[in-house]
């Protein structure tokens, strides 16, 4: 049974009663990575990272602060002082009432859930009930 079981399974390898005595203290090394011998690190930094690219760009603010920092007088401070000090846009929240948040429509939908059950057993249980009562 546990062949044939072991003959659809999409694994790189898979063992029936002969588990390796590595197995029980330490995991499988990764495909393609063999483990060494003496040495318990079977996993290497190159299998958890991958080189990837990295654009970077100037933001006007660091232009800015570079002209700062390159010439510091106390007009071109007062203007960045100025500029980091005033007020943020406000936020544009949605108006109450006009749509339902994530909870309010677990509430709606736990009640449409309950109102339909409630609803069919009362007319189930009233069919019934007249039937037996006119027989």
């Amino acid at each position: 049974m546990a062949k044939y079981t072991c003959q659809f399974l999409d694994t790189a390898v898979s063992y029936v009663n002969q588990i390796p005595t590595q197995l029980l203290y330490s995991p499988i090394a990764p495909p393609g990575s063999p483990p060494q011998a003496n040495t318990n690190a079977i996993y290497t930094e190159d299998l958890f990272s991958r080189p990837k690219p990295k654009y970077l760009s100037k933001s006007s603010t660091d232009e800015k602060l570079a002209k700062v920092l390159g010439t510091s007088t106390a007009a071109d401070l007062r203007s960045l002082e100025v500029e980091a000090t005033k007020r943020l846009p406000e936020m544009k929240r949605r108006l109450k009432g006009t749509q339902l948040g994530f909870f309010e429509q677990g509430i709606v939908t736990s009640l449409v859930f309950v109102l339909t059950t409630l609803v069919s057993g009362t007319g189930l249980l009233g069919y019934y009930g007249i039937r037996y009562w006119r027989s």
